[in-house]
């Protein structure tokens, strides 16, 4: 391997693009059935759009389903979807593709601190490997936490192991991602 010559972008744009296009091809899929937690994030996306109390999203809480819920979510992603909902509903496509930009970022971010460690045929591997996980696909476009949570864990990593003394810059955005 010592003979390849990596180049960055190429390395960056061969790790990402087949993960975007495989996550883009997915939305219509739309949510599984079993999977029930992006409508309580839209949900209170809508409620926020429309002005109303935060945890007004029409969940009933029974004491016959104590394992659904609970009634309220943290508030993270829903404000980050209520201005998208404000434009285009719910249902609009603008929604999938954030998602996905998360999804790519968590990509980038995870290969990008291998990249500052490794050799680039890791941090490649480790990108690619990310994106081409079924369910990494497919949750790419919906919209839930964990690929979001997921590009702000590996984004406070890397600004946390970054060589050099602390400054205040770095210490509000390790807060300000955390």
């Amino acid at each position: 391997m010592s003979g390849i010559r990596w180049d960055r972008r190429a390395i960056w744009i061969a790790m990402l693009i087949p993960f975007a296009a495989l996550a883009l091809l997915r939305i219509p899929e739309g949510p599984r059935f079993d999977e029930g937690d992006y409508a309580q994030y839209l949900l209170h996306a809508r409620a926020l759009a429309e002005g109303r109390d935060y945890r007004e999203t029409g969940f009933i809480p029974t004491r016959h389903n104590w394992y659904i819920g609970p009634p309220s979510s943290p508030p993270g992603l829903p404000v980050v979807l209520a201005p998208l909902v404000v434009i285009g509903g719910v249902r609009t496509l603008l929604i999938p593709w954030v998602m996905v930009a998360f999804a790519l970022a968590f990509a980038s971010l995870a290969a990008r601190y291998f990249a500052e460690r490794e050799a680039a045929p890791l941090a490649f591997a480790v990108g690619l490997t990310v994106g081409l996980q079924p369910d990494i696909q497919h949750f790419a476009s919906q919209s839930i936490t964990d690929l979001p949570f997921a590009a702000f864990v590996w984004g406070v990593l890397l600004l946390c192991d970054r060589p050099g003394a602390w400054s205040w810059r770095r210490t509000i955005a390790i807060t300000g991602l955390g």
